[in-house]
């Protein structure tokens, strides 16, 4: 675990997804609600919300940051699987830790929940890049790995604009009634 690039992923990559992230926070309102920028950042505080913003700034560390640096092991096909794995891992524990500690809730609960999943998450991206895959750049387009970073696309558009009316997902905590879905309006 001594290697460069386990330091660049999983020590500077959680920083900069903590960062990207906090910053998306407050993108959608600073755009003057931008239809397109609501797609990255959170447009209310719904679980979801927060999810898609840790999602968006891990999606730029593995298929803009990676891709860009001088690192031995660069791949098309390994950024695009490891951004969909941290996508994945990322869901799965920020979502888990959230339910978890549901009842205490408190803002530097939420920013630590954040930065968890961020180091879980990068942890896991670095594990696919530099353990698991045996890699072809002439192989990045192929479809079981191009297949799940659209359908990550497409559930951004709609759940954005047309979230379920799944209330422990989707609500947003800020309103007092607790039953605001979709994009706020300024």
């Amino acid at each position: 675990m001594n290697t460069p690039d386990f330091y660049f992923h999983c020590v500077a990559g959680p920083l900069f997804v903590s960062l990207v992230g906090s910053g998306l926070h407050f993108a959608y309102h600073a755009s003057g609600c931008n239809a397109f920028v609501a797609l990255f950042a959170a447009v209310n505080e719904s679980l979801y919300e927060h999810l898609k913003l840790l999602i968006t700034a891990l999606l730029v560390w593995w298929l803009a940051i990676t891709p860009c640096t001088s690192m031995p092991r660069n791949s098309k096909l390994l950024a695009l699987t490891a951004s969909v794995s941290t996508a994945s891992v990322s869901g799965c524990v920020f979502i888990s830790l959230t339910f978890f500690i549901e009842e205490h809730k408190a803002l530097w609960i939420d920013i630590l929940l954040f930065v968890a999943a961020a180091c879980i998450a990068q942890y896991a991206g670095w594990l696919v890049f530099e353990q698991f895959f045996v890699y072809d750049d002439d192989a990045w387009y192929e479809l079981p790995i191009i297949a799940p970073a659209a359908a990550l696309f497409v559930m951004y558009l709609l759940f954005t604009y047309f979230p379920p009316h799944i209330d422990i997902v989707f609500q947003d905590a800020s309103n007092a009634s607790n039953k605001f879905y979709g994009v706020s309006h300024c």
